[in-house]
């Protein structure tokens, strides 16, 4: 409920505030007035009316019992043709060894789905008379006594039960309302016994038991006793008393009338016959209550007009401060951000208006300015790509996507393109002279290479060329590949007398290895700018230097980021690449192997002083198998050691990971079960209560449980709403307040898309 400051609210000087006053009061008067009118008129019909309502609701009680009674017939009727039931019943082995625990687990199967379908029953079983066997809805018992046990009629030994309910030929039975013990709960029940088969009442295979809820039967009494006072009872064709509401239960026998009214020791009594079984509705009104009902509530009806009218202007006040003060705040934070140059208008509305057109306006100039910003985020993401420094495949797939890059595949090589005669920059002149000449490079480039080409600046005399292809280029690919540097080259020199030297990386396989390619097309081009008869030089071409091994900063820190994002393929990749590299494609001395195993295991000890890997057993563990490492003795070992340790590294991230994701979820959903009747709950307050982004919030929830997080928090409001329909009294905007709901119309439309039923619609059906 909202705090309100009544004394606050009249001298709140809003228009806004006065307005939805007024609105709320003309909206509270119209509706008094003309149900008061109405009432007066009506009073005296309810007077004349009493005795037939009476009669009416008694009879409609009756109908509705009649119907709750045939459906228990009709069950009758359905387990008796149960398939995997009546193979029960023919099976004669008392000896629980020899059960048939399979036909029972199928009939208990079959039967079990009954007793969530049908609130009138409260429970059923089935006894099997040959086997010996009880079968009900939560499973099946070999033993009866076992059963009996958790199912007690108070006051009934064993044998009593058994000989009554069991073991005696029932047709369409129901024995009066009896205490009765479930489980350790205490209830009333009423038992309808019925024989199997049906065919044959008096040589029964076993016996159909079903426990009606007595409270069941007198809900629909207790709308007449509740309405007048008074009592009610129904008694069978033989007088035995069935239930009753108000009198002694104590009494077997109650007097049994006919259908019609009748006035007995200052009672209107009032009784109803069934053709269908014979039953007797009996309901005692005291005369004086329903003689002056009607005067009594006029006087109630009266007394309580000027109170009604001064809590509904309450909550007028209460709905004019709730909805004036979204308002105004929004307002004053607009007038706030804005400052000087806010637009005021006649009214906060026509403020409002100016305000957010003009943020309008302002939003779609940032949109354009960063539109003209666009080639250089596009710029700044080609050389992120090329120079490997990218986190994760992810993070660059959607920075290509968000700049407009368009890769033709995962294929392709990177080349690196230099402008010659420049290597001292120290004029505006050559500058422009430089970036002239990447114009002119670029736009050749992209009309040669057309849409497999992406150009973007390294330096002031360097570009890079991002060839890409759908599928793994070939060697006619390759040999064009080179035809269009080749061409570029000679038009340069001939038409614009630019000299320039290409050098080309490896192949890529994926988007991870363009940084691989990138380093391998740098390492290519001194040897292109030095070379003779041709200015186009492919890395594959260079004889490896056996001298020296491959790893070169960047892909420590690759690699390094990697483990740290528990990404265990791209670790695998790059120690793969790393490994390639070194013993594959060059011959290293046992020296500079030794040397790069030593490099490694400072990248592990690197790994290690990371604050999440700081302490603890595991990272002493770690420890001293890092400084094994080069106690192995065959170098194919010691890469297999370190290619171990790298990915148990990543595996104690993911772990932490993958911890701290589940307690995250368990946080949420126990934030999200005891907060759910805020109505103001929302993915922003949900991530400032638990200290963690909003992104993370929705994005762990969905990871964890497959369903989105306002989903979740819906169906916790749904069943609340569900229970208190049916477990309360409440009302219907009451209810959807308590469920975090500021407004009855939109929980009933939730409610309704949810369950498929209003909420009254709910409620009258299964109530």
């Amino acid at each position: 409920m909202i705090e309100l400051n009544v004394k606050k609210l009249l001298l709140m000087p809003s228009g806004v505030f006065r307005r939805f006053l007024v609105s709320y009061v003309l909206i509270l008067l119209i509706p008094l007035c003309t149900g008061l009118i109405s009432y007066l008129t009506s009073v005296n019909i309810i007077k004349a009316n009493a005795f037939e309502a009476s009669d009416m609701m008694l009879n409609q009680s009756k109908d509705v019992l009649e119907h709750r009674m045939k459906e228990v017939e009709a069950f009758a009727r359905q387990v008796a043709l149960n398939q995997n039931l009546n193979y029960l019943l023919s099976e004669t082995s008392p000896d629980p060894a020899q059960q048939n625990i399979y036909g029972m687990w199928k009939a208990w199967r079959d039967l079990a789905p009954y007793s969530l379908t049908n609130n009138f029953m409260l429970d059923f079983y089935i006894y099997l008379n040959d086997s010996k066997i009880i079968v009900s809805a939560d499973g099946a018992y070999v033993r009866p006594d076992d059963y009996y046990e958790l199912h007690r009629l108070d006051g009934w030994t064993f044998e009593r039960w058994r000989d009554t309910y069991l073991q005696k030929a029932q047709n369409r039975t129901v024995l009066p309302s009896h205490a009765y013990s479930r489980a350790g709960r205490d209830m009333h029940v009423i038992t309808y016994l019925q024989s199997l088969t049906l065919e044959s009442a008096a040589s029964t295979k076993g016996t159909l038991v079903v426990h009606i809820d007595e409270n069941q039967i007198n809900s629909l009494l207790r709308s007449i006793t509740d309405q007048y006072g008074g009592w009610a009872y129904i008694v069978d064709r033989d007088g035995r008393s069935i239930t009753s509401l108000g009198l002694d239960a104590a009494q077997s026998e109650r007097p049994k009338y006919a259908s019609g009214q009748y006035i007995e020791r200052d009672h209107l009594i009032i009784a109803a016959l069934s053709d269908y079984n014979g039953w007797t509705y009996v309901v005692g009104l005291p005369q004086h209550i329903v003689m002056k009902k009607a005067i009594y509530i006029e006087k109630i009806t009266l007394l309580l007009v000027v109170p009604t009218l001064l809590f509904g202007l309450l909550i007028a006040l209460l709905f004019a401060y709730r909805n004036s003060a979204p308002i105004i705040a929004l307002f004053s934070s607009i007038r706030e951000h804005i400052g000087q140059g806010a637009y005021y208008g006649k009214n906060e509305y026509d403020s409002l208006q100016g305000n957010i057109f003009s943020l309008i306006s302002q939003t779609k100039a940032m949109q354009d300015e960063l539109q003209q910003h666009l080639p250089l985020l596009r710029e700044a993401s080609l050389k992120r790509l090329v120079r490997g420094e990218f986190a994760s495949v992810q993070e660059a797939s959607a920075a290509m996507t968000q700049t407009g890059v368009e890769l033709q595949g995962e294929f392709g090589y990177v080349c690196i393109v230099r402008i010659q005669g420049y290597e001292r920059v120290d004029s505006a002149e050559t500058m422009k002279e430089l970036h002239g000449a990447r114009l002119l490079i670029r736009r050749m480039l992209l009309q040669l290479g057309r849409n497999e080409t992406v150009v973007t600046d390294l330096d002031s005399d360097k570009l890079a060329v991002l060839l890409t292809y759908p599928q793994e280029p070939d060697e006619r690919t390759a040999g064009r590949v080179e035809s269009l540097f080749d061409s570029l080259a000679r038009t340069l020199k001939a038409e614009f007398r630019i000299c320039a030297a290409v050098s080309i990386g490896g192949m890529f396989r994926r988007l991870a290895d363009i940084s691989r390619s990138y380093d391998e097309a740098r390492e290519t081009l001194d040897c292109a700018v030095f070379a003779e008869g041709g200015s186009t030089r492919w890395f594959r071409q260079m004889i490896p230097n056996a001298n020296t091994y491959y790893y070169p900063i960047d892909l420590e820190l690759r690699l390094m980021n990697a483990v740290k994002a528990g990404e265990e393929s791209e670790v695998e990749r790059l120690l793969e690449q790393m490994f390639t590299q070194n013993f594959g494609e060059r011959s290293l001395s046992a020296e500079m192997a030794q040397q790069l195993v030593y490099e490694l295991q400072g990248t592990l000890f690197k790994l290690l002083e990371q604050p999440v890997q700081r302490s603890g057993p595991e990272a002493e563990q770690l420890k001293a198998k890092i400084e094994s490492v080069h106690h192995t003795a065959h170098m194919e070992q010691r890469k297999e050691r370190l290619q171990q340790l790298f990915l148990e590294l990543c595996h104690q991230v993911i772990r932490r990971k993958t911890d701290g994701e589940e307690e995250l979820q368990h946080n949420i959903m126990e934030f999200l079960h005891s907060h759910y009747d805020d109505a103001d709950l929302n993915l922003s307050r949900i991530a400032d209560r638990l200290g963690v982004p909003e992104k993370t919030v929705s994005q762990v929830f969905k990871e964890q449980t497959g369903e989105n997080l306002s989903d979740y928090l819906e169906s916790i409001r749904m069943k609340t709403a569900g229970d208190l329909l049916l477990g309360s009294e409440l009302t219907i905007d009451e209810i959807a307040a308590k469920v975090g709901y500021n407004s009855a119309h939109a929980f009933r439309r939730a409610f309704k898309r949810v369950s498929g039923v209003s909420p009254s619609m709910y409620r009258s059906s299964l109530g």
